[in-house]
């Protein structure tokens, strides 16, 4: 039966294909109680689970190359430094002692403890930190329970239909050769969503139902742009899809032939395209499409994509390589805006900010002296090396 449906479209692309199903049903723990002389080995048992999941991890970072980069790769980084995390294997760890229950309850409780901390964080950055640490222990469980990392099988022309994805699984979809990736649930501001258009695979997210109405094998078609997928469309709309295919591979050759031309108006007037960009893997599109330098680079993520604040090593040769990307005579590099309702993982929340009156923005920066010096004297470094 044929279903279409138009949600959130996070990365451009136009993909036809057949629904390959990724089927990640979320485990039932039971809670059991642990004889005394079996806790040391229970706590064993957990950590010998965390190395698994690391291992897995390494493997899919290994398959990736060693000379590829980006933010999804960071990302990935990122998921093997939360499993090192020894605060997060820690809390496991001493609920079992304290308890005397299974690894898997323990696991269960923490994510649970964490999520009760950001209810009522309505920011989404913030709620996609949490689904990592999500992602993180349902790998955990899976290995306490011997089921291991779940394989992907992918045909040459497979399109994942998912009821949601980890940044890991968007990874390991691309490089399986997946089409597109379409789920029920995910937002824009998601690592899944961030890798997406980080690896440059078409991607939409928020269709509620897709898994439901969707077999593995049926035709699909995805449009990134719009947002719009249509599951067994029929052979009229096939032969249109193709076109529209084809059509925008032709479009996007024939713009980038005008890419490079100085922005001018009809009467002579000469306006300067720039760029707005959040991640570094956004340079280089920003460079193959035309902008002539950066207008404003947003350092959240820089800030949210690690478990702790990145020193100031690390931002200056980020901040390097944003202002020497384009040939930008100015830039404007915003400073951390985080606070009320926004923070980066690993910081605090309190139960008594006020989203609107609270610490935010330049009022948290100046109460976090440290954080915000390290981070001026960062894009000052940046500045006097680059003569910018």
């Amino acid at each position: 039966m044929r279903v279409e449906r138009k949600a959130l479209p996070i990365s451009g692309g136009i993909a036809l294909g057949r629904v390959a199903l990724f089927d990640r049903s979320r485990m039932i723990v039971e809670r059991k109680q642990i004889a005394p002389a079996s806790i040391e080995s229970e706590k064993d048992r957990f950590m010998t689970a965390v190395g698994r999941s690391k291992a897995e991890l390494l493997s899919i970072k290994d398959g990736m190359g060693s000379t590829e980069e980006g933010d999804h790769l960071q990302i990935l980084n990122l998921n093997i430094m939360m499993l090192e995390d020894e605060l997060l294997s820690g809390e496991v760890l001493r609920l079992i002692e304290s308890e005397g229950v299974n690894a898997e309850w323990a696991v269960n409780s923490i994510l649970s403890r964490k999520s009760e901390t950001f209810r009522n964080v309505e920011d989404m950055y913030m709620k996609e930190r949490l689904a990592d640490i999500y992602y993180l222990g349902e790998r955990i469980l899976r290995n306490l329970r011997g089921a291991g990392g779940e394989k992907l099988h992918l045909g040459k022309d497979s399109i994942l239909v998912a009821h949601d994805v980890s940044a890991v699984d968007v990874v390991e979809c691309v490089k399986h050769g997946a089409l597109a990736i379409v789920t029920d649930i995910g937002t824009s501001t998601s690592h899944s969503a961030i890798v997406a258009k980080s690896v440059g695979v078409p991607a939409v997210m928020g269709l509620e139902d897709i898994t439901l109405r969707a077999c593995p094998g049926d035709r699909i078609f995805v449009d990134g742009f719009s947002g719009t997928v249509i599951l067994n469309p029929d052979e009229h709309e096939l032969e249109g899809f193709r076109k529209l295919k084809s059509d925008y591979a032709a479009l996007e050759k024939k713009l980038l032939e005008y890419a490079t031309l100085p922005g001018k108006t009809l009467d002579g007037k000469e306006v300067r395209v720039n760029a707005n960009v959040e991640l570094t893997d956004e340079l280089g599109h920003a460079s193959c499409f035309g902008a002539e330098g950066i207008g404003m680079y947003r350092t959240e993520f820089l800030f949210t994509k690690s478990a702790s604040y990145p020193g100031e090593q690390e931002q200056y040769e980020n901040y390097k390589k944003v202002i020497t990307s384009l040939d930008s005579p100015i830039m404007t590099i915003r400073t951390l805006d985080v606070g009320g309702d926004k923070f980066p993982a690993g910081m605090e929340v309190s139960r008594m900010l006020n989203p609107a009156l609270g610490l935010r923005g330049i009022r948290y920066s100046l109460r976090d002296v440290e954080t915000f010096k390290t981070q001026i004297k960062s894009i000052l470094r940046a500045s006097a090396s680059t003569g910018k």
